[in-house]
C-alpha cells in the first residue's frame, strides 16, 4: 500500500521529499525530532505542490494531498515508523533500516 501512494503521489511530489522523510525517521531521535521530520516534508511537499503548472488541475489538488499527507504522517508515524531514541542513530543503524 505504501509504495502504491509514493508511486501515485509522485504525480505531485518530487520523490526527494519522501526519501529524505523516511531517512529522518531511520535516524531517529526525539518527538521534537519527528515533528521537524514531518514538518520539512510538508514544506517540500507544498514546494512542489506551488511548483505545479496548472490550478485546478494539478496545484490544488497537490495542496490537498501535501496536507493529507502531512495529516496521515504525524498521526501514523508514532505507531511504530519513527525510531525513537535516546541519541541519532549510527550509519551502520541507518544503513541496516535500508538493506
Amino acid at each position: 500500500m505504501r509504495e502504491f501512494i509514493t508511486r501515485t503521489a509522485s504525480w505531485f511530489f518530487n520523490s526527494v521529499s519522501w526519501r529524505h522523510h523516511d531517512f529522518g525517521y531511520a535516524v531517529g531521535g526525539g518527538r521534537w525530532d519527528r515533528a521537524r521530520c514531518d514538518w520539512k516534508f510538508y514544506a517540500a511537499m507544498l514546494r512542489d505542490a506551488f511548483c505545479q503548472k496548472y490550478l485546478l488541475i494539478t496545484r490544488l489538488p497537490a495542496l490537498f494531498l501535501a496536507t493529507s499527507f502531512y495529516i496521515a504522517v504525524r498521526i501514523g508515524g508514532q505507531l511504530g515508523s519513527f525510531e525513537f531514541r535516546e541519541c541519532y542513530a549510527s550509519m551502520q543503524e541507518i544503513i541496516d533500516t535500508y538493506i
